[in-house]
Protein backbone atom coordinates (compact mmCIF):
# COMPACT_ATOMS: atom_id res chain seq x y z
CA UNK A 1 0.00 0.00 0.00
CA UNK A 2 1.22 3.60 -0.92
CA UNK A 3 2.19 5.30 2.32
CA UNK A 4 0.44 8.74 2.55
CA UNK A 5 -1.63 8.78 -0.61
CA UNK A 6 -5.27 8.29 0.87
CA UNK A 7 -7.07 10.82 -0.29
CA UNK A 8 -6.58 12.11 -3.44
CA UNK A 9 -9.07 14.24 -5.70
CA UNK A 10 -11.90 13.98 -7.42
CA UNK A 11 -11.97 14.34 -11.16
CA UNK A 12 -11.28 17.84 -11.92
CA UNK A 13 -14.87 19.76 -11.81
CA UNK A 14 -13.52 23.28 -9.82
CA UNK A 15 -13.94 21.62 -6.32
CA UNK A 16 -10.35 22.84 -5.17
CA UNK A 17 -9.65 19.86 -3.69
CA UNK A 18 -6.53 18.54 -6.30
CA UNK A 19 -4.76 22.18 -5.63
CA UNK A 20 -5.27 22.05 -1.96
CA UNK A 21 -4.25 18.11 -0.97
CA UNK A 22 -1.28 18.48 -3.87
CA UNK A 23 -0.59 15.10 -5.51
CA UNK A 24 -0.62 11.94 -3.54
CA UNK A 25 1.92 10.25 -5.22
CA UNK A 26 4.32 12.95 -5.22
CA UNK A 27 6.78 10.63 -3.77
CA UNK A 28 6.18 7.73 -5.46
CA UNK A 29 9.12 7.43 -7.61
CA UNK A 30 11.66 8.96 -4.67
CA UNK A 31 14.51 6.82 -3.47
CA UNK A 32 14.03 7.46 -0.25
CA UNK A 33 10.05 7.69 0.25
CA UNK A 34 9.75 8.19 3.77
CA UNK A 35 11.71 11.32 3.94
CA UNK A 36 10.16 12.77 1.20
CA UNK A 37 6.31 12.18 2.38
CA UNK A 38 8.23 14.28 5.30
CA UNK A 39 9.44 16.57 3.30
CA UNK A 40 5.74 17.01 1.67
CA UNK A 41 4.12 17.16 4.52
CA UNK A 42 6.37 20.51 5.65
CA UNK A 43 5.71 22.03 2.23
CA UNK A 44 2.09 21.62 2.70
CA UNK A 45 1.97 22.93 6.22
CA UNK A 46 3.58 25.94 5.21
CA UNK A 47 1.61 26.26 2.54
CA UNK A 48 -1.70 25.69 4.24
CA UNK A 49 -0.30 27.77 7.70
CA UNK A 50 -2.58 25.36 9.72
CA UNK A 51 -2.14 24.84 12.88
CA UNK A 52 -0.01 22.19 12.63
CA UNK A 53 3.34 20.63 13.60
CA UNK A 54 5.27 17.23 13.62
CA UNK A 55 8.01 16.47 16.61
CA UNK A 56 9.73 12.98 15.15
CA UNK A 57 7.26 10.41 14.76
CA UNK A 58 3.98 12.44 16.62
CA UNK A 59 1.86 14.88 14.55
CA UNK A 60 -0.57 17.21 15.92
CA UNK A 61 -3.06 19.57 15.12
CA UNK A 62 -3.98 22.25 17.59
CA UNK A 63 -7.60 23.72 17.20
CA UNK A 64 -8.04 27.19 18.32
CA UNK A 65 -10.57 25.96 20.74
CA UNK A 66 -10.20 22.48 22.22
CA UNK A 67 -7.29 19.42 23.30
CA UNK A 68 -4.64 19.07 20.42
CA UNK A 69 -5.13 16.09 18.51
CA UNK A 70 -2.37 14.14 18.03
CA UNK A 71 -0.71 10.82 15.83
CA UNK A 72 1.92 8.89 16.52
CA UNK A 73 3.75 6.99 13.63
CA UNK A 74 4.39 3.48 14.17
CA UNK A 75 6.76 1.81 12.06
CA UNK A 76 6.98 -2.31 10.63
CA UNK A 77 10.07 -2.77 12.59
CA UNK A 78 8.64 -1.36 16.13
CA UNK A 79 5.38 -3.42 15.28
CA UNK A 80 3.49 -5.17 12.45
CA UNK A 81 0.58 -5.52 13.68
CA UNK A 82 0.09 -1.62 15.38
CA UNK A 83 1.97 0.10 11.78
CA UNK A 84 0.52 3.35 11.38
CA UNK A 85 1.71 6.05 9.72
CA UNK A 86 0.27 9.73 9.33
CA UNK A 87 0.51 12.34 7.19
CA UNK A 88 -0.95 16.00 7.12
CA UNK A 89 -2.20 16.33 3.70
CA UNK A 90 -3.78 19.79 3.44
CA UNK A 91 -7.05 21.90 4.24
CA UNK A 92 -10.03 21.31 2.37
CA UNK A 93 -11.18 25.02 0.39
CA UNK A 94 -13.21 26.98 2.67
CA UNK A 95 -13.16 24.50 5.56
CA UNK A 96 -12.10 24.39 8.75
CA UNK A 97 -10.60 21.08 7.86
CA UNK A 98 -7.72 19.13 7.92
CA UNK A 99 -6.75 16.25 6.21
CA UNK A 100 -5.14 13.50 7.84
CA UNK A 101 -3.44 10.38 5.52
CA UNK A 102 -3.22 7.42 7.68
CA UNK A 103 -2.03 4.25 6.89
CA UNK A 104 -1.90 1.17 8.48
CA UNK A 105 -0.98 -2.35 7.86
CA UNK A 106 -2.97 -3.71 4.39
CA UNK A 107 -5.52 -0.81 5.36
CA UNK A 108 -5.85 3.04 5.28
CA UNK A 109 -8.23 5.97 5.93
CA UNK A 110 -8.87 9.47 5.88
CA UNK A 111 -9.36 11.61 8.81
CA UNK A 112 -10.51 15.20 8.62
CA UNK A 113 -10.10 17.03 11.82
CA UNK A 114 -11.98 20.49 13.02
CA UNK A 115 -9.30 23.12 13.30
CA UNK A 116 -11.76 24.84 15.63
CA UNK A 117 -12.99 21.93 17.64
CA UNK A 118 -10.75 19.08 17.12
CA UNK A 119 -13.73 16.91 16.18
CA UNK A 120 -12.70 13.95 13.97
CA UNK A 121 -14.42 11.87 11.22
CA UNK A 122 -12.73 8.92 9.66
CA UNK A 123 -13.18 8.52 6.22
CA UNK A 124 -12.24 4.32 5.84
CA UNK A 125 -10.88 3.04 2.40
CA UNK A 126 -8.66 5.37 -0.19
CA UNK A 127 -10.72 7.69 -0.63
CA UNK A 128 -11.43 10.02 -3.48
CA UNK A 129 -12.74 13.15 -2.49
CA UNK A 130 -14.95 15.74 -4.08
CA UNK A 131 -16.73 19.37 -2.43
CA UNK A 132 -19.69 20.18 -4.26
CA UNK A 133 -20.10 23.80 -5.43
CA UNK A 134 -22.04 25.30 -2.48
CA UNK A 135 -19.31 23.83 -0.13
CA UNK A 136 -22.49 21.92 1.51
CA UNK A 137 -21.35 18.35 0.92
CA UNK A 138 -18.45 16.27 0.26
CA UNK A 139 -18.26 13.13 -1.44
CA UNK A 140 -15.80 10.19 -0.84
CA UNK A 141 -15.53 6.90 -3.23
CA UNK A 142 -13.53 3.60 -2.13
CA UNK A 143 -12.85 1.47 -4.25
CA UNK A 144 -11.92 -2.15 -3.55
CA UNK A 145 -13.67 -5.31 -5.37
CA UNK A 146 -11.15 -7.41 -5.35
CA UNK A 147 -8.69 -7.48 -1.61
CA UNK A 148 -11.26 -6.46 0.53
CA UNK A 149 -8.68 -4.37 2.21
CA UNK A 150 -11.01 -1.42 2.18
CA UNK A 151 -15.03 -0.62 1.96
CA UNK A 152 -16.05 -0.48 -1.74
CA UNK A 153 -18.28 2.13 -1.01
CA UNK A 154 -19.41 6.02 -2.16
CA UNK A 155 -20.49 8.11 0.85
CA UNK A 156 -22.09 11.48 0.58
CA UNK A 157 -21.59 13.77 3.82
CA UNK A 158 -23.21 16.99 4.53
CA UNK A 159 -21.17 19.85 6.07
CA UNK A 160 -22.19 22.09 8.85
CA UNK A 161 -19.61 24.73 9.31
CA UNK A 162 -16.73 21.91 10.36
CA UNK A 163 -19.29 19.74 11.41
CA UNK A 164 -19.65 16.40 8.75
CA UNK A 165 -23.12 14.14 8.81
CA UNK A 166 -23.52 10.94 6.59
CA UNK A 167 -26.45 11.89 4.27
CA UNK A 168 -26.22 8.79 2.16
CA UNK A 169 -24.03 5.76 1.39
CA UNK A 170 -23.88 2.84 -1.01
CA UNK A 171 -21.72 -0.08 -1.47
CA UNK A 172 -22.23 -1.95 -5.10
CA UNK A 173 -20.93 -5.79 -4.84
CA UNK A 174 -20.64 -5.59 -8.78
CA UNK A 175 -18.62 -2.43 -9.57
CA UNK A 176 -16.17 0.21 -7.49
CA UNK A 177 -16.68 3.91 -7.19
CA UNK A 178 -13.94 6.18 -8.26
CA UNK A 179 -13.63 9.47 -9.55
CA UNK A 180 -16.42 11.19 -8.31
CA UNK A 181 -17.51 14.71 -10.19
CA UNK A 182 -19.99 17.40 -9.07
CA UNK A 183 -22.03 18.08 -12.04
CA UNK A 184 -24.05 21.29 -10.19
CA UNK A 185 -24.25 21.37 -6.06
CA UNK A 186 -27.49 19.00 -6.10
CA UNK A 187 -25.87 16.17 -8.77
CA UNK A 188 -23.32 13.92 -8.41
CA UNK A 189 -21.58 11.81 -11.27
CA UNK A 190 -19.29 8.87 -10.05
CA UNK A 191 -17.16 6.94 -12.29
CA UNK A 192 -16.29 3.25 -11.79
CA UNK A 193 -12.93 1.99 -11.47
CA UNK A 194 -12.88 -0.39 -14.52
CA UNK A 195 -11.38 0.11 -18.07
CA UNK A 196 -14.74 1.01 -19.35
CA UNK A 197 -15.37 3.62 -16.96
CA UNK A 198 -19.09 3.60 -16.76
CA UNK A 199 -20.73 6.32 -15.12
CA UNK A 200 -23.12 6.61 -12.31
CA UNK A 201 -25.30 9.57 -11.71
CA UNK A 202 -26.80 10.23 -8.37
CA UNK A 203 -29.21 13.06 -7.18
CA UNK A 204 -30.30 14.96 -4.36
CA UNK A 205 -34.40 15.20 -3.73
CA UNK A 206 -36.46 16.33 -1.04
CA UNK A 207 -36.60 12.68 0.42
CA UNK A 208 -32.65 12.01 0.25
CA UNK A 209 -30.02 10.96 -2.27
CA UNK A 210 -30.88 8.25 -4.83
CA UNK A 211 -29.10 6.91 -8.63
CA UNK A 212 -30.85 8.89 -11.86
Amino acid sequence: MTLAGNATAGAAGGDGIGAALGDPQACAQAEDYHACTLREEARRVGESKAPVKRDGPQLCVRPSAGAPVCYRDITLEQSEETYAIHRFRGVLPNLPLAVIDITRHEAGAIELVSLRTGARTELSGIAALALSPDGRHLAAASADLEAGYFPNDLAIYRIDGDALSEAFRVAPDDWGPASPRWQDANTLRITESTDEGAVHVYRRHATGWREQ
